[in-house]
């Protein structure tokens, strides 16, 4: 049921009609569209940005069945929030009822064809996650084809409301009807504050007079096709030159641009728009016009151009780079969507925009180049390119990003990469933007290899401070090792050689104190040259020093005339020194008894001669006083062991 509401027209005194109709809403359980209950309201989600669409599905049957495949196609596809169709017949709109993406995704304004006039009317298909507040209808007066503007109130967050609507605005030779419609629109969609977004059929070509009329009634409106494709982009929605299945329907071409998307909002901005529909299949086209499809933003600050060029080695002779151009906007939701390589060394480059072709977004770009320059020396130019938008992480946002790959590089050269935007594809004009980076080809100064770099001198470094530390310290105690031996075979020879003369001196020492107590004790008949001793040294462990036995006169000679001088025990391995009497004889014996005692080899003691034996008695233990000094050179030689080292 309708709910009628009266205003006055400001442009005469007839009467427009508003009314509140009903928002449909597909029911899954019993498969049938029902009327969504205003109390049914979901919670407000908070839109960044969207995307809407307007298409004139043109109400002829040629072709019909074909051409609703490509429009349900390109309908879907889009996945815009909110779709705005014009020239809806009841046939059309019963067949897109059916269709399982409007029924899963979008509320719709009409299903039967209740809001049209005797042939055809205008349809809003509005995304579910919306929040939707109202769904009015306006019918225009003295409109002579019945048409009718239909708007939705859509909450986008607590504080603001968008209205949006679609409209077909009287056809043919009728500007001053159009004038008064589009009068209407505009005060039924900023009744009240917030923004709002009309699009449609407007039957007037964007590049004639009327145009121009028409826009001077709408102050603070854009028109979102020349906000961002600007005044020599045409963009042709009726086209006969392109759109070949109408072209014989018209003697002569008309080529014009009837179809709009206008703004009117202080908070949102649009960042893209292109024309869809434009693509024919076995030379027929979804309808004979063109649609537009547009991207519209929250604009939190303001929607000013911004960069970001990012350059990597990709080896010491291949260097790539980036440059990324997005909006503000951009920034503020998507802030790391430029970074999606984590090996980028980030440069800020010089961005300039030429006063002289000012432009009002980056959307209207639509062409590009590079320009390769040595320094100082020759400039490569490259061919123009087509720009192509990528979407952020989230999907949200578009932006431009372009590479250049960069081979053969010559290491000593200082290079400037710029790349030169344009709206329109003209590389003779001044860009209407460009931005340019120095590279410095120093691959040892990139982030990656230059830690790599460092990491590998600091471990050749720390490698060789550890073999010298190793090699140190290993020579350092060879060098310890040959002191301690060289010291120690040094005081085993000092030890030997010390042993040795304290040995000798010793029994010297000792030799003199016998032969000097026999001295004093043979009554001074003994000649002093006959008391010499007859001395032989043995190399021994230990020495022991006999005292030859003297025959007296009242004893039988119990001595051996036969013995030695010297003498070897059979005991112990010692040498003895045997204290005897000289071979000479005194004058009264014989010279014969001397030339005997001489060839024996000892002297023999007369008969007629008595000598006192010795105060030292013949048992007594050899060097007794000196027991002390024998016992240490005892100790030597047996901790040394001279006899048994090999020679």
């Amino acid at each position: 049921m309708l709910t009628r509401q009266l205003y006055s027209h400001t442009n005469n005194n007839k009467h427009k009609e508003e009314f509140s109709i009903p928002l449909w809403e597909y029911n899954n359980e019993r498969y049938t569209w029902s009327q969504k209950p205003h109390y049914q309201n979901k919670q407000t989600n908070y839109w960044e940005n969207f995307r809407v669409l307007t298409y004139n599905i043109w109400f002829s049957k040629n072709y019909q069945p074909m051409r609703f495949n490509s429009l349900c196609d390109i309908l879907n596809k889009s996945e815009a929030q909110v779709i705005g169709l014009q020239e809806m017949t009841k046939n059309i709109l019963k067949q897109l009822l059916v269709q399982t993406f409007v029924q899963e995704r979008y509320y719709i304004s009409d299903i039967d064809g209740r809001t049209f006039n005797n042939s055809y009317g205008v349809v809003l298909l509005i995304d579910k996650r919306l929040n939707i507040s109202n769904l009015n209808l306006i019918d225009f007066p003295q409109s002579m084809m019945d048409r009718r503007l239909i708007f939705a109130e859509i909450k986008l967050d607590q504080n603001e409301i968008l209205r949006i609507g679609t409209v077909h605005l009287e056809s043919l030779d009728n500007k001053q009807q159009r004038l008064c419609q589009l009068d209407i629109c505009r005060n039924a969609l900023i009744h009240y504050p917030g923004s709002s977004i009309l699009m449609g059929d407007f039957n007037f070509s964007a590049d004639n007079q009327e145009n121009i009329d028409q826009f001077n009634r709408l102050p603070q409106w854009i028109d979102v096709w020349t906000f961002l494709m600007g005044t020599h982009n045409h963009g042709f929605t009726f086209d006969t030159e392109t759109n070949l299945m109408i072209k014989p329907h018209y003697t002569i071409p008309k080529q014009a641009r009837y179809d709009r998307i206008i703004l009117h909002s202080q908070t949102l901005i649009p960042i893209q728009i292109q024309i869809v529909g434009n693509q024919e299949q076995n030379q027929i086209f979804p309808s004979d016009h063109f649609g537009q499809e547009s991207n519209i933003s929250r604009k939190e600050f303001h929607y000013g151009a911004q960069c970001d060029a990012n350059w990597i080695f990709i080896d010491k002779e291949t260097i790539r780079v980036v440059f990324s151009l997005f909006s503000l906007a951009t920034v503020t939701h998507e802030k790391k969507f430029s970074n999606t390589t984590d090996n980028k060394i980030n440069r800020f480059p010089m961005m300039l925009s030429l006063t002289t072709r000012t432009f009002q977004s980056i959307y209207s770009l639509k062409f590009f180049r590079f320009t390769v320059q040595e320094y100082k020396t020759n400039t490569t130019v490259l061919p123009m390119k087509q720009l192509i938008l990528e979407s952020t992480a989230s999907g949200n946002d578009k932006y431009f990003s372009n590479s250049l790959l960069l081979l053969r590089l010559n290491p000593k050269e200082k290079y400037v990469i710029c790349i030169f935007y344009y709206q329109l594809n003209v590389s003779t004009q001044m860009p209407d933007l460009f931005m340019c980076l120095n590279i410095m080809h120093d691959h040892l100064n990139d982030s990656a290899h230059g830690l790599i770099f460092v990491l590998t001198q600091y471990s050749i470094i720390l490698g060789l401070l550890i073999v010298l530390q190793v090699l140190f310290i290993v020579r350092k105690r060879r060098l310890a090792h040959i002191v301690h031996q060289h010291l120690i075979n040094t005081t085993q020879r000092l030890r030997s050689t010390l042993s040795s003369v304290s040995l000798v001196r010793q029994s010297m020492n000792l030799m003199d104190t016998i032969i000097e107590q026999k001295t004093t004790r043979m009554n001074g008949h003994v000649n002093q040259e006959m008391n010499k001793l007859k001395k032989h040294i043995i190399p021994s462990s230990a020495i022991v020093i006999s005292e030859p036995t003297i025959e007296s006169n009242n004893i039988e000679n119990s001595s051996n005339e036969n013995e030695p001088f010297l003498k070897l025990t059979t005991e112990k391995t010692h040498v003895h020194f045997l204290l005897g009497l000289n071979d000479e004889s005194d004058d009264n014996n014989g010279g014969d008894d001397d030339d005997d005692d001489d060839d024996k080899g000892y002297e023999k003691i007369p008969n007629n001669k008595t000598f006192i034996p010795l105060i030292m008695p013949t048992l007594m233990e050899p060097y007794d006083d000196q027991s002390d000094a024998l016992s240490s050179i005892a100790h030597i030689l047996d901790t040394n062991k001279p006899w048994s080292k090999p020679s």
